[in-house]
Order: C-alpha cells, then sequence, then structure tokens
C-alpha cells in the first residue's frame, strides 16, 4: 500500500498539535528532506527507511539538540502572538523533553513576550520577561507544575 500523499497534511495542526510528536517529527523531516513524494521518503535517511517520523529525525542528528523544537517555535514565532507562543512553550515544557529549556527560553523570549508591553509599567526588556516567566509559570500550574520544576529554568522575581 502506498504511503498517503504529503500534500494531504493540514497544516494547521502542526501549531495546534504540540503534544503531538508524530506531527512535529514530521514537520521537522519536511523542513530538511528534499523533495519527498512520499511519506516513506521522509522516513528515509542513507538508504535506510526508518520506522517512525522520530527514529528518522533521530538518525539525522534533529534531537541531540532541541532542534525539531527550535524550528517549531521559529516558525510559530512567524505566525502567533506571545500568548500563543507561551502556551507552546508550555506546552513543550511538559510533554516534549526539552534537553536545554533555559537556551530556548533565552533564544525566543523576545517572540514569547511580544504582547506584554501594554501590561507592564515601566516596561524594560528584563520586565517583560521576568513577566513573561510569571505567565508562562501560571500557565505551567494548571498542569500542576511550575517552573521549579525544570530547574535551568529562570525564575520569576516579580509577580
Amino acid at each position: 500500500m502506498d504511503s498517503p500523499s504529503v500534500r494531504t497534511i493540514n497544516w494547521s495542526n502542526v501549531l495546534h498539535s504540540a503534544n503531538s510528536g508524530r506531527i512535529l517529527y514530521l514537520r521537522t523531516l519536511l523542513m530538511v528532506v528534499q523533495g519527498p513524494k512520499s511519506f516513506c521518503d521522509l522516513r528515509t535517511y542513507q538508504g535506510i527507511v526508518y520506522p517512525s517520523f522520530k527514529e528518522a529525525c533521530r538518525a539525522r542528528g534533529l534531537l541531540a539538540d532541541d532542534g525539531e523544537w527550535r524550528l517549531c517555535l521559529n516558525d510559530a514565532s512567524q505566525m502567533q502572538v506571545g500568548w500563543k507562543l507561551r502556551n507552546l512553550f508550555a506546552s513543550m515544557l511538559l510533554f516534549c523533553e526539552l534537553s536545554s529549556p533555559e537556551a530556548m527560553w533565552d533564544a525566543f523570549r523576545d517572540h514569547i513576550c511580544d504582547d506584554l508591553r501594554p501590561r507592564v509599567a515601566n516596561p524594560t526588556p528584563e520586565r517583560l520577561y521576568d513577566y513573561g516567566l510569571f505567565l508562562l509559570n501560571q500557565t505551567l500550574s494548571d498542569s500542576g507544575y511550575s517552573l521549579e520544576n525544570f530547574p535551568r529554568m529562570p525564575l520569576p522575581k516579580e509577580n
């Protein structure tokens, strides 16, 4: 049985499925594999067909340094505003086993906090980031977690 066409993917699912690793691994492969004609092509690397998109990403070295999550946040930051990015980042913290969450925060905090300027008195970058961490912590608390569960993540200093 042939694999379904790559063109049948509903792209809106990519951002709304942060918990769905399969879609994110697929998306990552679509970013790096040139001219795939089928899902099998996406799972093939150096002549080996891997059983899953995740394994294909691992074989290509895309999982060692949060590369797939960095690509996802990079793409999302081009299309989404801060509150949606905070929700996405919270989902990544909870479900994606980021190897360096603090590095991801540092790289994307400008985008994650881009909607906060009107809500912060005397909005310096540090105050905006601090408030962003506070809101991220609130989002995590809805799932019974906090930034303290992620030891290398910075913690908010003010409320």
